[in-house]
């Protein structure tokens, strides 16, 4: 069950979670080979990012600023268009 957003530490701790998992689930995506797979990974990888996107929009209105890459809101590349095409 994901926690309220709503004291500073749960919005934190919650956007370096959803960044990890995003993380993991590139790393997942660049090492799968199977259609199916590649497919879900990059649905739970949009899923991830749309909810990265709103915790840092939380942040920001809140006041929180970083220059930390982790948490600017920038995603790593992936090579999601080349895996696409393979299919």
């Amino acid at each position: 069950m994901p926690m309220k957003v709503g004291d500073s530490d749960n919005l934190l701790f919650e956007i370096r979670t959803v960044r990890r998992m995003l993380d993991q689930c590139i790393v997942r995506f660049n090492h799968e080979s199977d259609s199916d797979l590649v497919e879900a990974c990059i649905y739970e990888m949009e899923a991830l990012r749309a909810r990265y996107r709103y915790l840092l929009k939380t942040a920001r209105l809140k006041g929180f600023s970083c220059s930390d890459d982790k948490l600017s809101g920038r995603f790593p590349a992936s090579d999601t268009k080349k895996k696409i095409n393979r299919w």
